[in-house]
């Protein structure tokens, strides 16, 4: 009996082995990734990095495929991809890399990562991209401004960085009296900002709002009412203005510029900026008025219903404080 109750005892713990082994087996899921990026350490190569964020228990087979177009994620896509180069088959967590010849410096090259093990496949969601940044066929590029931001920065990796300076502020030109930008506003503030930097900043009056125009860009916009318009401290001696804008609403007797007192933008109806006839007007219709560039004739051709830039110098000082509201008799319905 006691040699049976040893046989009893050792398979009994036998069976309590096996159980305990199958209760805490681990279990072995898809890998996961993480983020991308490509760098160039020297003209024609690049090195294209992932992260492998965790194995899913088992250290998966990675590879990066690679090409000059992004063949998506899937497995196994449609159209294969240009290149695929196997990083390892027994990846551990962490970053990993390889370095590639740029076939060609004109074009924009991508890149995704493929890793797998006992538990599935996954293909990388972030779309690595590689955009070659010496596009001249000079093998010692000395450096490169591409000056599409806020700096000059050398993006050759020499390092010869520069300071970037606007080459047009309206307060560096001589003479400038008033400049209102609405491209940048968000909403219509009791003050519209000068940047001519002579503090003449224009004054809400009525209920003129600010729209997006596009992504980014905003007008002001008058629909016209009585009593709608910005002012400023009045000038007399404007001779050169500028505009960007369109007519936008039904109002026949639109104009311009505007004063208290003075009518020296007067209109003629829809299809005329300038009054042909009123003797006020002799030095702004006598001027030189162009839309876009091309010089038309001010006391025959009405403002444009799309976005443009008018521009106009004058024979002689004209007087105006306001846009625009002719004396509380007409207002603009204009961006």
């Amino acid at each position: 009996m006691k040699k049976s109750s040893l046989l009893y005892l050792a398979y009994t713990s036998f069976v309590y082995a096996l159980l305990h082994g199958s209760l805490f087996a681990q279990t072995i899921v898809p890998p996961g990734l993480g983020a991308l990026s490509s760098s160039q350490p020297e003209r024609g190569k690049a090195v294209l990095t992932g992260v492998l964020n965790s194995t899913g228990g088992q250290n998966p087979t990675v590879k990066i495929r690679w090409g000059d177009e992004d063949r998506g994620t899937l497995v196994t896509p449609a159209y294969a991809w240009d290149n695929e180069v196997t990083i390892s088959t027994n990846q551990a967590a962490g970053t990993f890399s390889t370095t590639i010849d740029i076939p060609n410096m004109d074009k924009i090259y991508y890149f995704r990562v493929v890793a797998n093990n006992a538990g599935g496949a996954v293909v990388s969601r972030q779309l690595g991209v590689v955009l070659p940044n010496a596009p001249v066929g000079v093998a010692n590029l000395q450096g490169r401004w591409s000056f599409d931001g806020e700096n000059s920065n050398d993006n050759s990796g020499a390092g010869r960085h520069g300071t970037a300076k606007k080459l047009y502020s309206p307060a560096g030109v001589s003479g400038m009296k008033l400049w209102l930008d609405a491209s940048n506003l968000t909403t219509a503030g009791p003050t519209w900002t000068d940047n001519s930097g002579n503090l003449n900043h224009a004054l809400k009056n009525g209920s003129p709002i600010v729209v997006e125009k596009q992504p980014g860009i905003s007008l002001m916009r008058y629909t016209g009412e009585t009593g709608q318009y910005h002012s400023w401290t009045q000038m007399t001696d404007i001779r050169t203005v500028f505009w960007v804008v369109q007519k936008t609403g039904y109002n026949t007797n639109m104009l311009l510029l505007g004063d208290n007192s003075n009518y020296y933008f007067h209109p003629n109806g829809a299809g005329a900026m300038w009054h042909p006839s009123l003797g006020p007007v002799a030095n702004v219709r006598g001027g030189t008025t162009k839309i876009n560039g091309t010089t038309v004739n001010g006391t025959s051709t009405g403002i444009p219903t799309s976005l443009s830039i008018i521009s106009l110098k004058t024979t002689g000082n004209v007087t105006a404080s306001n846009f625009a509201d002719d004396r509380q008799i007409v207002q603009s319905g204009v961006n």
